[in-house]
């Protein structure tokens, strides 16, 4: 009874143990979910287990699964790839994610993966597989290292072997490429071909294997037919330009290069790349005079001798030589060669036996060689006949080069304009030569049809802008005058030559286009700095006025003649060196002996030098009337001067009182320096009679009028002048100075336009631009400073003040910077630093206003303000301040000095400064600030004084200095009442009303402030610092969006540098961070400020890259502790630490913000030597603050530096586990310290208190040391409380030999749980691993099966042939190849491995089956083809004769030819007479010529071919038949239809031979010969020894002995003294020796050809005739009876 009672309590506990095991976890739910089809529940659950961290194979697999099967690709990609990253070793869980991505038409991820594949457990398969990927995607160097791995495996063929030598040759790993190479070379010699072969050349010259490449071709060289093979590589060295390599690799096969004309000719081109120009000439002139110079080197020959000029030697060859042979464009350079060297006989030579066809396609190259025998009528018959074709409409763009050779001819028949004409047509050519732009242009140029020229290059341009083309159009328009244009163009084009730039020059001239003049004289410099050239440069630097160039390049030329010294004066004058002009040409100057141009130059420069005394000398010693008479005028002025009366009267008299009648003007002058004014207005008043006044006399007298005040009639006289091609340009500049004078600007502008538009002088762009600037266009003159223009120190400056006057930054910042730069000194470096301050670029002002102090005050005042702006306000103060001289310094200066004490707080300092200087010289603005200043400090004495000093009067007239005031003294409504009168008040500045905006802002009128501000901000007058305030109050209040739109409506339309930088502030704020980067980048000098709140205003908004920008802006310009630290934080986010580092270790120990960023960067950087070092310093400092100490744990450990974080988190794990415990475990994995781990990991686990999160990453980090022991236990409690999530990993657990009989078993288990998806799978290659094949091949089998392919197949496969389970494998590859659901592909590849399975039979079937209805051409018919054999069997000919007879068309013909190839010919040849082909154009006709030849059914084939004639009407269709005539033995057939080949016009050389054979061995003898004649005429050179052989037969024949003797003879010549090789040719030779009667040698050549082909009777009867024709008798029955 107890028994039962035991065993009733046993059973009732399993029950209960059952049970509680039957309840279902959340991952069986979600498996019960799926398995009950209710997809969207297992989809919600799987997805709850996946985000619980359950990566498990079931969870994973059943997921992806459920992906697939809703379609859903993306998430089966992202749940693989999870797996994947947790078990980066399982090769099938990867070839899963492979297939997924495939599925997601990923393809780079998916070779990405495959090749993970290949590298973790690739089959050969996927190697080969991965190689087509890489191939088909091109990614070269992955497929070499692919490749590279197959041929390691032994796996490689020829073309992959050939594929990776040119993939590595052309990644440059030139060692790789040759050795592969010559593993080919070695182990599959066949397939090195001419490609190959030149690679292993070419590899092996850049290794330095040079003489092993000479010896390989060497060796290719002397075998048949080797010289073909060879000659790629040869000439692939010679093509690149490698020299050595292609001498190395000609020099032994100097005895080879006769053997292929291809061959010598590559010898030629080698010889004479390396300058042996007299050994190929010595070589091609002896094989010339031997007879064996291949027809096409001939040319290569006479080309030698014409490049040296030896026409004489040209013309002997040609005496032996058909002249016709040379090419036509060698003639047609003989032709003008002889014509340059007036050789008539070679030119009587050329008119004599030149070809009638040379003459009727080159007839103007033969018409210019009868022109120079003189035969000009002749020659222009020939002229006029071919312009009347060229000329007509459908030959316009025809014979480009004949109608060039017609223009030449032209013009050698002097008639230009029929030139021109065909030159024009010419250029409109596509296909036109260099030489025809060039020969036009000139001619245009000289016939000065500049615009005829335009209109037809402008065209050419844009159809076809090739670089001659460009630069004729530049000549043309250089020579008409568009100077700008030409140079705009030059700028483009850098790559100009010589002849181009010299060409370009002379069409510019100083007087056409002087700024093209120059650029083109500078390049030409630079090519060839020789004089000529550095003539050309000067010349055109002085047309442009640029002086100071000109000055020292002239220099350098001087002595030099008249005019260089002349041009160097004036460069020296224009420089400001006139006293250094004066000596130059006062040294050279030697009075009467000088020229009279050289006299009035040097008087002249001695007035304007102030030297008249001097001048008056110079002028004696030249002698005055030699002298120009506005010389002595202007002497008479200078002299006057000096009240020299005397002087004055001798030079009055030395003018002749008849030129001053008749040169009123001259006369004006002279009464204007006597100061007779009214005689002056009447010779004014004449001279304005005369209508023959030179300009310059104009210009005399408008400037007599300027002197006289008469300013409205000076203008007048000046527009007149200025409309006048031939005015100076100095009258142009002094209208333009009138205008400015007399205030308007506005009606000189039309004028200036108008004849800056024509006029092209540096000086007249100059007026007209100060013009611009004065009131026109602004733009114009920004781009023209811009430009390639050197304006003149005087045109600066006034282009400068007229901006400054119209208030234009633009302008004034371009003016200021081009002055500096060309003309520098102290005003020009002051105007620059000032422009440079005004546009926030201080930086760059300093050093310039550094070099001018102490200088004055002004100067002083504007470093001050550099300084400030630099954030230097103490070093600007105490500049101002060791200047400062009390009541001796001006009001300004005090002003400034006494606002900067205050600005820098230093009030006691501000008040004895304005004391010192006297209160009442302050502006009330400075009083009232420093009332302000005084007031904070509670001096109320002191205040009180400053207010008894200000004139209440000037409070009441400016009540916002009193509401200021007011506001100081802390009298808030005084100052409301104050700020309310002042809104009362008209016409207040921007600075009144930023000032009341100011005070609102303190009393706390934010409203009212911004609604101020905003109205003062449309002012374009109001002070850049104001809007600063705007956008700085939009952030106070908040109200960005706002503060956006005002901001940005304002930087539109004005772009000072602190308008620009508010509304950058704002973007980084809250607006477009775009917008910010993009102006941070392309900023010069931004404020620091400005950087600062972008910064932060960045980091905010979490925006790496402006706060990127701005910290290196920052750091760059305002270097600083606060900068550093800043662009240092900023390079850590941006991944460059060690930068962070260099910046950082400057600022240690520093702030705690230091360290940390410090720390982070130490860590970062992987500078675990100096982390660690920081870190034992600081952790053992006890009090150091707990963020610091956790910032460097964190660091340790995330270093992978765990060690000395150990004790610290030892401590704190155990104090705080919470917080610390993980991260302690996860350092006590990393410290490489498994034993502490596994003792600490044995003691945490048994604590029930344990973190949860702890105890699984315990869990993982013993796993991970292989501590299974300690780990077990754990993980099978994990396992039985959450399976979903741990049951994988705890059978993953299960490793090795101990544990193999459990892990089987919760394999299998699972198996049977799990639905088929990728977590099944997964299981399953588990059990794989775990149990071998054996055990799971039942499982294996139903997944192939489900798989139907892929790389389960190949598992199974693979278990099927580690198991030998030899039937069954060939059982499931019979039913994949005829299965009709799967690509032919893998059906085909199926049917490959039961070959190998040698399964033949099902192997036949199964391509069979797949050829059923593919083309003739697919590889499984090519296949079965190869099973069958040469003959097969019945039912697979019955099969092709089906496939033919219901084929397309399109592939009987294919068919037909398979049926002939498989010794079907004779059913083919059976084919009845009227059911075959009736003509050529039948495609099937050769397929049944074909069956008839093979079936040597000769009459039927001849019927055959009779039918077939009568149709053949092309060419090609009787030269076909022809030969199958030949072939049939149909000599009838044949001799016809090659009697109709030759018939046919232009019918070649190999057809009449072919004819004329034919007709022979017909018996036509009379229709051969003819015939023969042709062919022997056309290839005289080397014609075929068969042909006089067939003559002669011939001619023998007919009876006609002497004929057939001579053709003999010729045979003989032909055939050469050396015996043939070819038995035919030595028949011939005997038979023509016996045929001129050479006996003996005939005997003697039949016995060598009776030894060589003792059984051949033909010879043997021969040789009997022979013998008793020459009446050996006996030797004949000898010979006979052998036989």
């Amino acid at each position: 009874m107890r028994g039962n009672a035991i065993l009733l309590i046993i059973v009732t506990l399993i029950c209960v143990g059952i049970s509680v095991m039957l309840i279902p976890k959340k991952k069986d739910i979600a498996f019960l979910k799926l398995k009950s089809n209710d997809i969207e529940g297992a989809r919600t659950a799987l997805d709850e287990q996946l985000a619980q961290g359950d990566a498990s194979v079931s969870v994973v697999a059943s997921r992806t699964e459920l992906a697939l099967h809703d379609g859903d690709i993306d998430t089966a990609v992202k749940v693989m790839e999870g797996f994947v990253t947790a078990n980066p070793d399982d090769a099938g869980a990867w070839r899963r994610l492979a297939t997924y991505y495939r599925f997601n038409q990923r393809q780079l991820k998916y070779i990405e993966t495959l090749a993970h594949v290949v590298r973790l457990d690739g089959t050969d398969e996927e190697r080969h597989l991965l190689a087509n990927m890489y191939r088909l995607y091109g990614q070269h160097d992955n497929l070499l290292k692919t490749l590279m791995d197959i041929n390691k495996r032994g796996l490689a063929n020829p073309k992959e072997l050939a594929e990776a030598a040119e993939l590595a040759a052309g990644t440059g790993n030139y060692q790789m490429a040759h050795a592969i190479l010559h593993q080919l070379l070695d182990e599959h010699p066949e397939a090195i071909n001419s490609h190959l072969l030149t690679m292993m050349v070419l590899l092996g010259d850049q290794l330095g294997e040079r003489d092993h490449s000479v010896a390989l071709l060497k060796r290719m060289a002397e075998l048949e037919n080797g010289t073909k093979k060879i000659e790629p590589a040869i000439n692939a060295a010679y093509e690149r330009g490698n020299k050595p390599l292609s001498l190395a690799l000609i020099k032994p096969l100097d005895g080879f290069i006769e053997r292929s004309p291809v061959m010598l000719s590559l010898w030629s081109q080698i010889k004479l790349a390396d300058g042996q120009h007299a050994v190929v000439l010595e070589r091609l002139m002896t094989l010339e005079k031997e007879g064996k110079l291949p027809e096409s080197s001939f040319s290569l020959l006479v080309q030698l001798l014409l490049d040296g000029r030896d026409l004489e030697t040209v013309a002997g060859l040609l005496e032996n030589r058909d002249i016709n042979i040379l090419p036509d464009w060698q003639l047609t350079g003989i032709i003008d060669m002889a014509v340059e060297e007036e050789s008539r006989h070679m030119l009587q030579k050329v008119v004599d036996e030149i070809a009638e066809r040379f003459k009727d396609l080159h007839a103007v190259s033969y018409a210019l060689a009868l022109t120079a025998l003189g035969e000009r009528q002749a020659a222009a018959a020939i002229a006029e006949s071919v312009d009347q074709k060229l000329l007509k409409p459908a030959n316009i763009g025809r014979k480009p080069a004949q109608r060039l050779r017609l223009s030449r001819l032209w013009f050698a028949l002097a008639r230009p304009e029929r030139a021109l004409t065909h030159l024009k047509l010419l250029a409109r050519n596509s296909t036109a030569s260099d030489d025809t732009y060039r020969v036009l242009t000139d001619l245009l140029i000289e016939l000065q049809r500049y615009q005829d020229g335009l209109d037809l290059f402008n065209s050419l341009i844009k159809s076809r802008p090739t670089p001659v083309i460009e630069v004729s159009w530049a000549r043309l328009s250089a020579a008409s005058g568009d100077d700008a244009r030409v140079v705009k163009w030059l700028k483009k084009r850098t790559d100009l030559g010589v002849q181009s730039l010299t060409g370009l020059y002379f069409a510019a001239g100083p007087e056409r286009a002087p700024k093209t003049g120059l650029l083109v004289a500078e390049r030409l410099v630079n090519r060839q700095p020789d004089k000529i050239n550095q003539s050309r440069l000067a010349t055109a630097l002085l047309a442009n006025g640029q002086y100071g160039r000109a000055t020292t390049i002239l220099k350098q030329l001087l002595p030099g003649d008249e005019q260089i010294r002349s041009a160097y004066a004036d460069a020296l004058v224009a420089q400001g060196q006139s006293q250094e002009a004066y000596k130059i040409l006062r040294r050279a100057f030697d009075g009467k002996l000088s020229s009279p141009q050289a006299a009035n130059r040097l008087v002249s420069l001695a007035m304007d030098l102030g030297k008249t005394t001097e001048a008056l000398v110079l002028a004696r010693e030249a002698g005055l009337t030699r002298l120009q008479p506005v010389t002595i005028a202007s002497l008479i002025e200078a002299i006057s001067l000096t009240g020299d009366t005397e002087t004055t009267d001798a030079l009055i008299a030395s003018i002749d009182s008849e030129i001053l009648k008749t040169r009123p003007v001259l006369s004006a002058r002279i009464a204007m320096a006597l100061g007779r004014y009214d005689e002056a207005g009447d010779w004014v008043q004449r001279a304005g009679q005369l209508r023959n006044l030179t300009p310059t006399e104009r210009l005399d007298l408008a400037q007599i009028q300027l002197t006289r005040g008469e300013d409205a009639d000076a203008l007048r006289r000046l527009e007149t002048l200025a409309r006048s091609p031939d005015t100076p340009a100095t009258a142009i500049a002094d209208l333009a100075a009138l205008y400015i004078k007399t205030d308007r600007v506005s009606s000189g502008l039309p004028i200036l336009r108008s004849i800056a538009a024509k006029r092209l002088e540096p000086s007249i762009a100059e007026a007209r631009m100060v013009l611009e600037a004065a009131g026109g266009d602004v733009q114009t003159v920004n781009t023209w400073l811009q430009g390639p223009d050197v304006p003149t120190r005087q045109a600066l400056l006034d282009i400068y003040y007229a901006a400054e006057s119209r208030s234009n930054p633009t302008l004034i910042n371009r003016a200021a910077k081009r002055l500096f730069d060309l003309y520098p000194g102290e005003d020009a470096s002051l105007i620059r630093a000032r422009t440079l301050v005004t546009f926030g670029k201080s930086k760059d002002a300093l050093p310039l206003l550094e070099e001018l102090l102490p200088g004055n005050e002004q100067i002083r005042s504007l470093y001050a303000d550099a300084l400030i702006a630099q954030g230097r306000t103490r070093d600007a103060y105490e500049m101002l301040r060791r200047a400062f001289d009390g009541e001796l310094s001006s009001p300004a200066a005090a002003d400034r000095l006494v606002g900067l004490a205050m600005e820098l707080g230093d009030i006691p300092a501000a008040l004895a400064l304005a004391r010192d200087t006297g209160l009442t010289r302050l502006q009330p603005a400075t009083m009232a600030s420093l009332i302000e200043a005084v007031s904070l400090t509670g001096d109320q004495e002191v205040t009180d004084d400053l207010l008894a000093r200000i004139n209440p009067a000037i409070l009441n007239a400016r009540p916002i200095l009193a509401a200021r005031i007011a506001m100081a003294l802390g009298r808030y409504d005084e100052a409301g009442e104050w700020v309310q009168r002042a809104d009362q008040l008209p016409n207040l500045t921007p600075t009144n009303r930023l000032d009341l905006a100011q005070i609102q802002l303190t009393r706390g009128e934010d409203a009212d402030a911004l609604s101020r501000l905003e109205v003062l901000a449309r002012s374009p007058n109001i002070p850049a610092t104001a809007i600063t305030d705007l956008a700085a109050l939009y952030v106070k209040t908040g109200q960005i969006d706002a503060g956006l739109t005002t901001l940005r409506n304002v930087a539109d339309k004005r772009q000072e540098p602190e308008i620009q930088q508010a509304r950058m502030v704002l973007e980084a704020v809250g607006g477009d961070l775009e917008v910010a980067a993009k102006w941070l980048r392309q900023v010069k000098t931004p404020s620091r400020q400005a950087l600062l709140d972008m910064y932060y205003a960045a980091e905010n908004r979490a925006d790496q890259i402006v706060s990127n920008l701005a910290a290196e802006k920052l750091f760059a310009l305002y270097p600083g502790d606060d900068a550093t630290l800043i662009r240092a934080r900023t390079l850590v986010q941006a991944d460059k630490p060690r930068d962070a580092l260099k910046l950082l270790e400057n600022l240690l120990p520093g702030t705690a913000e230091v360290r940390s960023v410090y720390i982070t960067a130490l860590a970062a950087s992987g500078q675990t030597e100096d982390l660690k070092a920081f870190a034992k310093t600081a952790l053992s400092d006890p009090n150091l603050p707990p963020a610091q100490r956790d910032t460097i744990l964190y660091a340790l450990v995330n270093a992978n530096e765990p060690a000395q974080a150990l004790p610290s988190l030892e401590k704190l794990a155990a104090e705080n586990p919470e917080k610390w415990q993980e991260t302690y475990i996860n350092a006590l994995a990393a410290s490489g310290s498994p034993e502490r781990l596994r003792t600490y990991g044995a003691e945490a686990l048994k604590n029930p208190d344990i973190p949860q999160r702890a105890r699984e990453n315990l869990v993982y980090a013993l796993l991970n040391i292989q501590a299974h022991d300690i780990a077990l236990p754990t993980l099978r409690s994990l396992a039985k409380s959450d399976p979903e999530k741990w049951q994988n990993t705890y059978i993953a657990a299960l490793a090795g030999k101990k544990y193999a009989g459990e892990r089987t078993r919760l394999l299998i288990r699972r198996l049977g749980q799990v639905r088929p998806g990728a977590a099944r799978d997964q299981l399953l290659y588990d059990l794989l691993a775990t149990a071998g094949p054996e055990t799971s091949l039942p499982y294996l089998r139903k997944r192939a099966a489900r798989e139907g392919g892929g790389p389960w197949t190949s598992t199974y496969v693979q278990a099927l042939r580690d198991l030998d389970r030899k039937k069954e494998l060939v059982g499931y590859y019979r039913k994949r190849s005829l299965a009709k659901g799967l690509p032919v592909k893998e059906r085909r590849e199926a049917a490959f491995v039961l070959l190998e399975m040698n399964a033949r039979r099902d192997a036949e079937n199964a391509f069979l089956q797949l050829a059923r209805s593919a083309p003739p051409s697919s590889p499984d018919l090519q296949q079965l083809l190869y099973l069958w054999g040469p003959r097969p069997p019945k039912s697979a000919r019955e099969w092709l004769h089906e496939r033919a007879a219901s084929a397309a068309r399109r592939d009987r013909v294919k068919w037909l030819r398979l049926l002939n190839q498989t010794g079907e010919f004779r059913t083919l040849a059976a084919t009845p007479d009227n059911r075959l082909p009736k003509s050529m154009t039948d495609k099937s006709t050769p397929a049944y010529v074909e069956a008839m030849q093979q079936a040597r059914d000769l009459p039927k084939l001849r019927r055959f071919l009779d039918r077939l004639a009568r149709s053949a009407e092309t060419r090609k269709e009787q030269s076909r038949l022809a030969e199958w005539a030949e072939q049939a033995n149909h000599p009838a057939l044949a001799s016809t239809l090659y009697q109709k080949l030759a018939n046919r016009k232009n019918a070649g050389p190999d057809t009449l031979f072919r004819a004329g054979q034919a007709q022979f061995f017909a018996s036509k003898y009379r229709a051969a010969i003819p015939i023969l004649d042709r062919y022997l005429k056309l290839a005289k050179n080397k014609p075929d020894p068969r042909a006089p052989f067939y003559r002669a037969q011939s001619h023998a024949a007919l009876r006609q002995p002497d004929r057939a003797s001579a053709d003999f003879a010729r045979t003989l010549q032909l055939l050469g003294p050396k015996e043939p090789g070819d038995l035919e040719l030595r028949r011939i030779r005997v038979q023509s020796l016996v045929g001129t009667r050479q006996y003996e040698k005939a005997v003697t050549a039949y016995e060598r050809l009776l030894k060589d082909a003792p059984d051949n009777q033909e010879i043997r009867a021969d040789f009997a005739a022979l013998l008793i024709e020459i009446g050996e008798l006996d030797k004949a029955e000898l010979l006979l009876a052998a036989k």
